[in-house]
């Protein structure tokens, strides 16, 4: 084996190298990027949870002072107007909450276009690494092969 092989053997074990830990660290980044959007997703989770918790528990707060004010007033809380105060109560948090869950939807969404858009992001990148070492790879090919009388 002449030095123009050996020389092309070293190069390519060299490219090689670098294309697999390239690619390693393209894992790694990938994994990273995938942890930090499970975590803000189960933030928004909890979030929600907390806030639909807190919301409910003072929902029934109010309900209970309203009815001992209609109580301390002499007014039935079944029926009439006490009724109509209560389930007004009730469906003012129900519609709060349906519009924070939608507004949590659209954060989901953003956050999975962001991710998608991290995902396409990393795949043109490994992509754009892997051929400019092939690239490389066959440039040195081509340079010691003529060196070494290959293509005459």
């Amino acid at each position: 084996m002449g030095v123009t092989e050996a020389t092309l053997i070293s190069t390519a074990i060299s490219t090689l190298y670098g294309m697999v830990s390239s690619s390693q660290q393209a894992s790694a980044q990938e994994a990273r990027q995938q942890a930090e959007y499970a975590q803000r997703m189960a933030q928004i989770k909890a979030q929600r949870e907390a806030r639909e918790k807190e919301q409910r528990s003072l929902l029934k707060r109010n309900l209970a002072s309203q009815r001992a004010r209609f109580a301390a007033a002499g007014v039935g809380g079944s029926g009439g107007s006490a009724q109509a105060v209560t389930s007004g109560l009730v469906r003012n948090v129900e519609e709060d909450l349906a519009q924070a869950r939608q507004l949590e939807g659209l954060q989901v969404q953003g956050l999975a276009l962001d991710r998608a858009g991290q995902r396409t992001r990393n795949l043109l990148a490994r992509s754009d690494s892997l051929n400019r070492g092939l690239l490389g790879l066959g440039g040195t090919v081509v340079e010691h092969g003529e060196e070494a009388g290959w293509w005459r």
